[in-house]
C-alpha cells in the first residue's frame, strides 16, 4: 500500500494505492476478479472516505512454488 499527501497543511492524505497479490495454483481469474470487484463497494472504510480520498486498487497473481 502507498499513499500521497497534499502539500498544504495539515497535509491530508489525498490518494491511497492498494495492491492485492493473490498466491495460489489454478486460480480461476474470472472468479478472482469477480470477488475483487466486491471489495470496494462493500468496505465501510472505503465508503467513509471515498469522496475525500482517491483509492486506486490493483490486482496481481503469483503461482505457488
Amino acid at each position: 500500500m502507498d499513499h500521497q499527501r497534499s502539500d498544504a497543511a495539515p497535509k491530508p492524505v489525498t490518494r491511497i494505492d492498494v495492491h492485492f497479490t493473490l498466491k495460489g495454483e489454478n486460480l480461476d481469474e474470472r472468479k478472482v476478479r469477480s470477488a475483487f470487484e466486491l471489495v470496494v463497494p462493500n468496505c465501510p472504510v472505503v465508503q467513509s472516505v471515498n469522496t475525500a480520498i482517491t483509492i486506486n486498487e490493483t490486482l496481481g497473481y503469483r503461482g505457488e512454488n
